[in-house]
């Protein structure tokens, strides 16, 4: 038998121009730069591209599509009406990745009155910041492109990307209404402007017309994906904590699946490919990371996302627990508790000393005496005193709702499960809590 401390505290931190809106930094970033070559100004040209005197813009990441990841606000040179380059740095520092560039001009200057113009892109945002190149606001259009390969689900309303490009392949900014949309299959497809409307799985080709210059490429309207449902809707970890998410799609047998974090970053913690996150132990309260799981068994692919939120270590506290300070000896029975309001679950922890051996982790499981079941979980092995190992078995549960009721704590290995006179036989368990 052997006597054991337990610090649960310290067991809970052991696991463990003008820019404005979004964020994101890095080694290999550097701030975003591109050119506008203005037109020489009229002032009788006010529903023109060429009369615009600030412009906005958003750039979002290719797979996102809403909300912008970017945005970036500039003028014009007052002082120079005539025709000229000018240009523009961002304060902002953007990750090098492909991006959709929407730019909107202005007719006033400050991001206000008429919108004279727009220009838009995929564009490949490079380690020093450009990639975005020179936008003309009076130009020739001798190319639309509409970029390959974009898609939308039924029901879903999405705007089409679409390029004017001149002779030297610059964007250019077109006047409001100058383009026309059709689509090839309006049971599949339908346009009203540049917003798609996906009506039924299938394929319809898109045309974009302007100043008799033409682009079209195929988009493809994806059925319905099946449900993802979250063990864990909300889940929350402290610095340094951990959670193992789980998901499931809805009406599949095939549950293959890969986890990863989503968007450019900076990220506060790491996640394996089999959904175990660990926050950074310096990671600040209340920082969040987007996580996206993707189904692979099925074809297309199903992904989906959930936010990993960093919350305060005081927020968690002992919801139950029956451990001490006594020796122990293996054998413990399972234990239960009450709860007479739903609790959110942090994390569920058993002893398995094992005259200092410990036991590889096997699974904790959570039964109310209705036969409602949460878990099993798959535990992972903690040291304990004097380095044991795989002495204690965890499991994070991120916030997992636990409904009121009287449970039973089952333990996949009860006969190494520690347990003395102080809990009367039981094995020694811990049960934390998320409070607001």
């Amino acid at each position: 038998m052997k006597r054991i401390a337990i610090g649960l505290a310290g067991l809970v931190l052991a696991l463990g121009f003008l820019g404005c809106g979004g964020s994101g930094s890095g080694t290999t970033s550097s701030l975003l730069q591109f050119q506008i070559a203005w037109a020489a100004r009229s002032a009788r040209a006010v529903d023109a591209p060429s009369s615009a005197l600030s412009f906005e813009l958003t750039l979002f990441q290719e797979h996102q599509g809403t909300p912008p990841s970017y945005t970036v606000r500039g003028q014009r040179n007052r002082d120079r009406l005539e025709a000229h380059i000018q240009t523009f740095k961002s304060t902002m520092v953007v990750p090098p990745g492909q991006y959709i560039a929407n730019f909107t001009f202005y007719a006033n200057e400050d991001y206000t009155g008429a919108v004279v113009g727009f220009a838009g892109a995929m564009v490949n945002v490079k380690s020093d910041g450009t990639g975005i190149g020179t936008i003309a606001t009076n130009a020739l259009i001798t190319q639309m492109v509409v970029p390959p390969g974009q898609n939308l689900g039924v029901a879903e309303r999405k705007n089409l990307v679409y390029e004017a490009r001149d002779s030297t392949g610059a964007m250019v900014a077109i006047s409001p209404g100058s383009c026309f949309f059709t689509s090839s299959n309006t049971g599949v497809l339908r346009l009203e402007g540049y917003e798609m409307i996906g009506v039924a799985a299938g394929t319809a080709r898109v045309t974009v017309t302007t100043d008799n210059v033409t682009g079209e490429a195929d988009v493809t309207v994806n059925a319905p994906a099946p449900p993802v449902v979250f063990e864990v809707p909300d889940p929350v970890v402290v610095p340094g904590g951990r959670v193992q998410l789980r998901a499931t799609l809805t009406g599949h047998s095939d549950q293959t699946q890969a986890w990863s974090l989503a968007g450019a970053g900076p990220w506060h913690g790491t996640i394996t490919e089999s959904g175990l996150y660990t926050a950074d132990a310096a990671a600040m309260e209340n920082s969040y990371d987007d996580v996206e799981v993707r189904f692979t068994g099925i074809t297309p692919n199903v992904t989906a996302r959930v936010v990993v939120k960093v919350v305060p270590v005081a927020r968690v506290r002992t919801l139950w627990s029956n451990g001490n300070a006594g020796w122990v000896d293996n054998g413990g029975t399972s234990p239960s508790f009450t709860t007479t309001e739903p609790k959110k679950l942090y994390s569920i922890y058993t002893y398995h000393w094992n005259y200092s051996n410990g036991v590889l982790p096997g699974t904790i499981a959570l039964q109310r005496t209705d036969g409602f079941t949460l878990g099993p979980w798959a535990t992972v092995g903690l040291p304990g005193q004097g380095g044991a190992p795989s002495v204690y078995w965890f499991a994070a549960l991120g916030g997992l709702l636990l409904p009121p009721g009287t449970y039973t704590i089952i333990d996949s290995d009860p006969a190494t499960w520690a347990q003395n006179s102080g809990t009367g036989g039981l094995g020694m368990s811990w049960i934390e809590e998320i409070v607001d």
